[in-house]
């Protein structure tokens, strides 16, 4: 995953919140990386995979900038915490944008069958209704059923089309 940095700045400051709210997010980041990573070895399944492997890199991000943020909140002298400020900041950019980037399903990647069974049978009664809303001439019965069965032909082939790109739909 190629993640590109934002620009460090000198004046980035960070607000540092108590010692042991860091602390206690460091050890669960660093609790839940240290049971997710054998999990990850034996997984079998693309989408656990890939899910796995995305939790992981998100608590990898949140270790680093909460341990950073750790070295802050103990520092005493100015040369340092001046140091530790942009990179605190630099950290904070960039583990909220690989957040914003895989939050949009959380790592439960959409199936691919059971979304294109779905997609099929939902289209199959699109096709139903428009023929029989016709033929028994009950149109506002049919114009009701046949706006609901194209928003959810659409609906599930979002969901085809996000299987392949979680991330980023373009329409």
């Amino acid at each position: 995953m190629a993640t590109s940095l934002p620009p460090l700045t000198a004046t980035a400051t960070v607000s540092i919140p108590a010692y042991e709210t860091i602390t206690f997010i460091l050890n669960s980041a660093a609790t839940q990386l240290a049971t997710l990573t054998p999990q990850l070895a034996t997984a079998t399944v693309k989408a656990s995979t890939r899910s796995l492997q995305q939790v992981i890199i998100n608590q990898m991000a949140t270790v680093s900038y909460y341990s950073i943020l750790e070295e802050l909140a103990t520092a005493t002298d100015t040369a340092i915490i001046a140091t530790l400020q942009p990179q605190a900041a630099q950290a904070s950019a960039v583990a909220k944008q690989m957040f914003d980037e895989s939050a949009f399903y959380h790592g439960n990647y959409p199936d691919l069958g059971g979304n294109i069974a779905l997609l099929a049978v939902f289209a199959i009664f699109l096709i139903c209704h428009v023929l029989f809303g016709v033929m028994t001439k009950q149109w506002w019965f049919a114009t009701c059923w046949v706006i609901g069965l194209i928003l959810e032909v659409l609906g599930y082939g979002g969901r085809v089309a996000s299987h392949y790109s979680p991330g980023y739909i373009t329409l």
